[in-house]
């Protein structure tokens, strides 16, 4: 029990005998999501409570008879904070403490690693684009629809996101978004992939001849597809030729 003086005119007062509150009550474990903005940083106010009513923080037990803590102080990984409920007519007749232990937990991260904005050719494998995660649990191809022959693969041990294979289709330049989640929410990355047609030789005339020094030969040629550049590139051309 608590005894409370309440004074009645200037010559008076009245004591009362009245029960000690009953402490509040909860989860004994609670995480919270570290935010990386400070002003929205975690608080003793975000600690879930029942039967809380004009509640007192202490951040040491060696404190409970001492000046409690404001709700407003942001909370500290691994630290066990105690609460106890005050009467509201006497700040001094309070509960016996409650503890609460408070995890942290870090934001989702992604980070592009490597092969962002690749041209490649269909049949040819591309050069593996990968993402860098913290913190994550899943992670896909958002914006998109990566061409047939590519796939991505999260790899939750070593917190990466790879996009890999041959593409099997053409694609236009197109910016792909990869979305991250983890337990305090979702972050976004983007990377960019053209896939163009190959490009293809086909002998058309002239092949094996025999002529004689002096005479000219029938043109020998090459249809070419999606070629950006041609040239003989085993043997030497005889004096005469050019290609």
């Amino acid at each position: 029990t608590c005894k409370i003086n309440h004074v009645i005119d200037n010559n008076s007062a009245l004591s009362l005998i009245v029960p000690t509150p009953a402490a509040p009550n909860g989860s004994a474990n609670q995480q919270f999501c570290d935010n990386a903005i400070e002003s929205n940083k975690p608080t003793l106010a975000n600690i879930g409570l029942t039967g809380s009513k004009f509640v007192r923080w202490y951040d040491s037990p060696a404190k409970l008879d001492a000046d409690s803590i404001p709700s407003t102080t942001k909370l500290v990984n691994g630290t066990t904070y105690y609460v106890r409920n005050a009467h509201v007519d006497n700040g001094t007749c309070q509960s016996i403490a409650f503890a609460v232990t408070v995890t942290l937990k870090a934001n989702t991260t992604i980070t592009l690693a490597s092969g962002n904005n690749q041209t490649t050719c269909v049949g040819s494998a591309i050069t593996n684009i990968v993402f860098n995660l913290t913190n994550a649990t899943a992670a896909s191809v958002t914006t998109g629809t990566l061409p047939a022959g590519l796939s991505g693969t999260f790899n939750l041990a070593a917190q990466t996101f790879t996009i890999s294979g041959t593409p099997t289709a053409l694609v236009a330049l197109t910016t792909y978004t990869v979305t991250a989640t983890g337990d305090c929410g979702s972050v976004t990355g983007d990377f960019s992939l053209t896939v163009k047609s190959s490009s293809t030789i086909t002998l058309a005339s002239g092949d094996a001849q025999a002529p004689c020094v002096g005479s000219a030969i029938n043109n020998i040629v090459f249809n070419l597809s999606n070629a950006t550049g041609a040239s003989v590139t085993t043997g030497v051309l005889p004096a005469g030729l050019t290609g």
